[in-house]
């Protein structure tokens, strides 16, 4: 890559001084370098013509090139989500098994740019180099930092590191100089969009490590309680008419086990029987393959069994619905009504989390899946109640 690069590279800028091409308004240097090798061939229209067909090649070279932003980006962007640096949607897969929401986002932000700097090509440029680089140095420094961490187990860690390393030094050095150089002239755009989104990610990151951090208090709190076995002889029997409550869960966890004490408490005597549905979404940590999305259906079933367990063993009925999909609200609209067919007298719950300071930033890094589902059932003609679940 890096000769064939140097080699087309080289032979442009060769190509631009045997032929003294100079930049002239309203034309590019390849412009004028093939005006300049095809009017010794030919003249008048043959000429535009050719001229015409190598410049719209090049643009749609370059168009094709662009595209790699699309396929790359996304895939950062979900990696980022999945770690919490960006919103958690950014992980989900679309229907086609791709990040949708990654490619509205590229689509966006590509609007944006070009809407800040007015599709001038001085910036855009300069922001592309600018960025690449610092994409480039910080990819070499990460792989220094991989080399001296195995450097235990790794027999050829010294010669990885010396390559990196010098990749390191060598990219950061183009970096620097392209700073000092171009700042005046956009740089500094480049820097104040660029610092912006990566502290932006930062504080997604923290807002998330606070809420997780009360949601594993809360996993803490009730699921760790005793189960309760009950003798198979003496466990309840399902009553198909009687008041059933389905609770939608992500998983055997502390707010799935709140939704189910709030039910009990809120409507008390009222249920007998319990449903826990979930759905299992495939996104782009999980879906490396079919046998990932075997796993990921088998061990949503075993997380349910463990509510069905504990509302057995404190005499209600339970019985577990799982499906595993793109898109949650796609599993349940095609789940509730199932089991409406099953359990004529039910209601669904879900729970939802509630800050004491409701933001548009909560709302964006929060998905509102409860009150998405609700909207879903009600044309069903099925009731649905959320739960809140506050966050401290």
């Amino acid at each position: 890559m890096a000769f064939s690069l140097s080699f087309v590279a080289g032979g442009i800028i060769l190509g631009y001084m045997l032929n003294g091409v100079e930049h002239l308004p309203g034309k590019t240097l390849n412009a004028s370098l093939i005006e300049g090798v095809v009017g010794t061939l030919w003249e008048g229209r043959a000429k535009s013509l050719i001229v015409a067909f190598v410049l719209v090649t090049e643009a749609t070279l370059l168009f094709v090139a662009a595209q790699t932003g699309f396929l790359g980006g996304p895939q950062v962007l979900s990696s980022m989500a999945v770690d919490s640096y960006m919103p958690h949607r950014f992980a989900h897969l679309s229907d086609r098994l791709v990040t949708k929401y990654g490619v509205y986002f590229m689509g966006i932000m590509a609007i944006v740019m070009l809407y800040i700097t007015g599709g001038s090509v001085k910036y855009l440029v300069i922001m592309y180099s600018i960025n690449v680089f610092l994409t480039f140095t910080v990819d070499q420094f990460g792989m220094c930092v991989h080399w001296l961490r195995s450097r235990r187990w790794e027999q050829e860690w010294k010669f990885g590191l010396g390559m990196n390393g010098i990749g390191f030094l060598l990219t950061a050095s183009i970096l620097s100089a392209t700073v000092l150089i171009k700042f005046p002239e956009g740089g500094w755009l480049t820097l104040l969009i660029t610092g912006a989104f990566i502290v932006l990610s930062f504080l997604i990151r923290r807002h998330y490590r606070n809420v997780e951090g009360y949601m594993r208090r809360l996993d803490e709190l009730l699921t760790g309680l005793p189960p309760v076995t009950v003798p198979s002889e003496q466990e309840p029997v399902p009553r198909k008419d009687s008041p059933t409550a389905a609770i939608m869960v992500s998983g055997y966890n502390g707010m799935g086990m709140h939704v189910f004490f709030s039910v009990i408490r809120s409507f008390p005597g009222m249920f007998r029987n319990f449903v826990f549905l979930s759905a299992g979404v495939i996104d782009s940590s999980t879906f490396k393959g079919v046998e990932e999305i075997e796993n990921l259906g088998e061990d949503l079933k075993n997380q349910l069994m463990q509510y069905v367990e504990f509302a057995k063993g404190h005499g209600y009925y339970a019985e577990a619905r799982s499906e595993v999909g793109t898109d949650v609200i796609t599993v349940v609209d095609h789940l509730a009504p199932e089991i409406a067919k099953d359990f004529p007298n039910i209601t669904f719950f879900a729970g939802q989390l509630v800050f004491e300071e409701e933001t548009f930033i909560n709302r964006v890094l929060h998905n509102q899946t409860a009150f998405l589902a609700q909207r879903k059932l009600v044309f069903h003609g099925l009731p649905m109640i959320v739960m809140p679940v506050r966050v401290l």
